[in-house]
């Protein structure tokens, strides 16, 4: 196992970062630049390619245009082709309506029987048959991801998808579901859904039976039980040259390149801030197994190696 480190020169340089927002419609260029490089994506199978792509992608986002996030985002496109883009820090609180607009995606070829990754009611006719709003969202890090609509006035249905565009069924479908919550309303959420880095996602959020009405989907991570810094946006602050004890028995791996000393375990993440003379990480007072540590300055996404 392992316990992980994260250094940085300069604590905003991770905390300061806010989200990325949806560009403004009138900016067709840079949204036409995030759907080549999207259609790219899905065609390369390099892991290293992929992380550039995103990079790529994530810069392309607007960074004058910034918000909190635990404030409301952009309400949902039409379709596929104008989705609000959430890309950034999780959790994502994101408020809206379907009121208005067309039905485009329903569960209509997925099949009579349930599909893979449908937990509850399911009904192939009317099952997200309500107007509907399509949001696209790059998951962070590779985990375990909560995604909900728990708490909308409306009976929801949720389907999420490969991010081709305009996705099918079944052929881009990954998970979908019509009642999750809510005693009357029956609203929707997927609880546990494994995303990577590599594998930016389109969320439709929809209706059942036509129904339609004002949404907030949640977008966090899904709770484990593990410890709260498992991964990189939760890490641990650490005072230079304070001790902190950790368990990573109930942590998940993570999907990061190593600096040297190979990830092949379950870790734990910690922020510092450097004090611009050397600084030693170790746990050589008291880990209870052979541990190991990798060092990485930056943005939680685009992690630098700074030592091992």
């Amino acid at each position: 196992m392992k316990t992980r480190i994260i250094l940085v020169g300069v604590l905003l340089l991770l905390l300061g970062r806010g989200l990325g927002a949806k560009a403004e419609q009138t900016e067709l260029s840079t949204v036409m630049q995030i759907k080549a490089l999207q259609v790219e994506l899905l065609t390369t199978q390099d892991t290293a390619q992929q992380i550039a792509i995103i990079a790529q992608m994530r810069a392309l986002l607007p960074n004058d245009v910034t918000r909190e996030p635990t404030h409301s985002l952009d309400q949902g496109g039409e379709t596929c082709f104008d989705a609000t883009l959430l890309n950034g820090p999780l959790p994502f609180f994101v408020s809206g309506t379907t009121i208005g607009y067309t039905s485009d995606y329903s569960a209509l070829g997925l099949g009579p029987l349930t599909p893979p990754c449908w937990d509850g009611y399911y009904n192939e006719t009317l099952t997200g048959t309500g107007p509907d709003v399509v949001y696209q969202f790059f998951p962070p890090v590779s985990a375990l991801y909560r995604i909900s609509l728990c708490n909308s006035d409306f009976d929801t249905g949720l389907l999420i998808y490969n991010a081709n565009c305009p996705p099918s069924n079944p052929g881009d479908y990954i998970c979908g579901n019509d009642d999750f919550c809510g005693v009357t309303t029956f609203q929707s959420e997927i609880s546990a859904l494994a995303l990577s880095p590599s594998q930016p996602i389109y969320i439709v959020v929809d209706g059942w039976d036509g129904a339609s009405g004002n949404y907030n989907l949640e977008i966090a991570f899904a709770e484990t039980g593990g410890p709260a810094n498992d991964n990189c946006f939760g890490a641990q602050f650490v005072e230079p040259f304070s001790p902190v004890t950790g368990n990573t028995s109930t942590a998940t791996p993570d999907a990061v390149p190593d600096c040297g000393t190979s990830i092949t375990a379950p870790g734990v993440w910690y922020l510092t801030i450097g004090t611009g003379n050397t600084m030693t990480a170790h746990t050589c007072f008291g880990a209870s197994y052979d541990t190991k540590i990798n060092i990485y300055t930056g943005d939680c996404g685009s992690d630098l190696c700074h030592g091992q």
